[in-house]
C-alpha cells in the first residue's frame, strides 16, 4: 500500500506495517481522512494509540503529513478497493462527516466497502461515524434516514450501533475535524452522530468484489506477516483491472 509523508510516497508492506503498530496499545483508523487534521490531534492526545489515516486525495495530505508525529501514518487509498495491509488491526474506525464515493457507499451498503471494513477490525473493534446534514440533503436524504441507512450497513459489516443521536452547532465545535469547525459555524450546523463496536463477528453481508476467505486468512494471519503479504499480492494482482477502475473515479470525487 502507498504511504505519504509530505512530498514523499513510499510503498508499506503488512510486516512492516505490523512492525510499526505493535508496540503500541491500541490502533485507530480514520476512513476519508480528508485533510488529516484529526488524525494529528488524535495521536498527539493518546501517545499510546497509532493512528492511521486513510484516504484517496494525497494533495490534502503534504502537509498534515509532513509533521505527523511518530505515532501517526497517511495511506493513499481508495476505500472502494480498500488496502489489505491493516487486516485485523483496527481497534478503533472513525467515519468524520463523510461525502462523495464513501458517504454514497454508506449508504449504499457498498459490499467491497463493508468487506474492507470489516477485515480492518480486530474483535471487539469500535466505531464511531459523524455524517453531516448538508451532505445526507445532497444525496437525498434527511439526518435521521440517512443515519439509520448507515446504520443498517454498519450493521451489515458486523457493528451493532449502540448510540445515535443528532448534533447542533455546540457539538460540531467540539471535533476536533476540520469539517466539524466548518460545519458548526456554516449554514446548516446540523450532523447525526453513530457508535457502536463488533462484539459479535456477524458476517452476514454480501462480500461482492472482496473475497471472503481471502479477508478472513489475512485478518487472521496478524504475526504471520509474510503469508499474508504474498496473498496480497497475489490479490491486488488479480483484481487490479477493476481496482484501477474505481481508484480513478475515486481520486476525481474524493474524501479531501
Amino acid at each position: 500500500m502507498e504511504c505519504l509523508r509530505g512530498k514523499t510516497s513510499r510503498f508499506l508492506d503488512r510486516d512492516s506495517l505490523l512492525r510499526r503498530v505493535t508496540p503500541y496499545q491500541s490502533v485507530h483508523l480514520d476512513l476519508g481522512t480528508g485533510d488529516g487534521r484529526y488524525v494529528l490531534d488524535r495521536a498527539r492526545r493518546d501517545p499510546g494509540s497509532f493512528v492511521i489515516g486513510i484516504d484517496a486525495c494525497r494533495e490534502n495530505l503534504r502537509r498534515a503529513s509532513r509533521r505527523a508525529p511518530d505515532n501517526t501514518l497517511f495511506i493513499i487509498a481508495n476505500l472502494l478497493s480498500p488496502p489489505l495491509e491493516p487486516a485485523g488491526i483496527a481497534s478503533h474506525i472513525s467515519i468524520n462527516f463523510p461525502w462523495g464515493s464513501l458517504l454514497s457507499g454508506l449508504l449504499q451498503a457498498d459490499p467491497n466497502l463493508l468487506g474492507g471494513l470489516a477485515a480492518m477490525c480486530a474483535p471487539g473493534a469500535e466505531v464511531e461515524c459523524y455524517l453531516n446534514a448538508g451532505a445526507l440533503a445532497e444525496a437525498g436524504y434527511d439526518p435521521a434516514t440517512g443515519a439509520e441507512r448507515v446504520r443498517r450497513a454498519l450493521n451489515t459489516a458486523g457493528f451493532e450501533v449502540k448510540q445515535t443521536h443528532p448534533m447542533d452547532a455546540a457539538g460540531l465545535r467540539g471535533v476536533p475535524s476540520s469539517w466539524g469547525k466548518r460545519l458548526a459555524y456554516g449554514r446548516d450546523p446540523r450532523a447525526v452522530y453513530l457508535t457502536g463496536d463488533r462484539s459479535e463477528r456477524r458476517l452476514d453481508w454480501n462480500l461482492g468484489l472482496l473475497d471472503l476467505s481471502f479477508a478472513l486468512a489475512v485478518a487472521a494471519d496478524v504475526g504471520h506477516a509474510g503469508g499474508a503479504d504474498q496473498r496480497s499480492h497475489d490479490h491486488n494482482h488479480a483484481r487490479s483491472s477493476k481496482g484501477d477502475a474505481r481508484i480513478d473515479v475515486e481520486e476525481r470525487n474524493c474524501q479531501c
